[in-house]
């Protein structure tokens, strides 16, 4: 009787543990969610390796920005970013999706010629449905591609079948692995 009641109290604090994870985690959710956006912002300059060309030879603003527009035209996830250029300082302003996405705006960015240094004033965009929709895009591919190698799996699940079907009959029905005591 003793135990039945210590294990009754020991699931409800089970119970009472559980209710206040969730509450603070909900709360957490909450503040984030209600806060707006999550937006971070890349704070400082980034200094390029590249020489800082002067007179006739210096590559010129506009150059740069065609440059710049048309790279990150070809590459998704920069469609909310806005370039300027004055002196071959680059500035970046908008948003990205997270900061791998900053990291690599600097780096594609640090790659064209006359870049004499960045400042990345982008944010990181606090929606969800943004963050989310490149991880919804990898399973629906993962997906796809688990649908397409389907029919290689039941041929193979077939096959491990039979073999394992017919090594159960082979010891256990038909009985050539045991042993029969022969007078000699």
């Amino acid at each position: 009787m003793r135990l039945n009641g210590g294990v009754k109290r020991s699931a409800n604090a089970s119970r009472v543990l559980l209710r206040k994870v969730l509450g603070v985690t909900a709360a957490a959710v909450l503040s984030f969610t209600a806060s707006g956006s999550l937006a971070q912002s890349a704070d400082g300059t980034v200094q390029t390796d590249g020489q800082i060309e002067v007179g006739a030879e210096a590559v010129r603003d506009s150059e740069i920005l065609n440059r710049i527009e048309k790279l990150l035209a070809q590459i998704d996830g920069f469609a909310a970013v806005d370039v300027s250029v004055s002196e071959g300082v680059v500035r970046i302003t908008g948003q990205v999706i997270d900061n791998a996405a900053q990291d690599r705006l600097n780096q594609i960015i640090n790659r064209v010629e006359g870049v004499v240094a960045i400042e990345n004033e982008t944010e990181i965009s606090g929606t969800l449905e943004e963050r989310l929709a490149p991880a919804m895009e990898r399973i629906a591919a993962r997906t796809r591609n688990l649908l397409a190698n389907g029919p290689i799996f039941l041929v193979a699940l077939t096959a491990f079948l039979v073999v394992a079907a017919g090594g159960w009959l082979l010891t256990t029905r038909i009985g050539i692995w045991t042993r029969r005591n022969r007078p000699i």
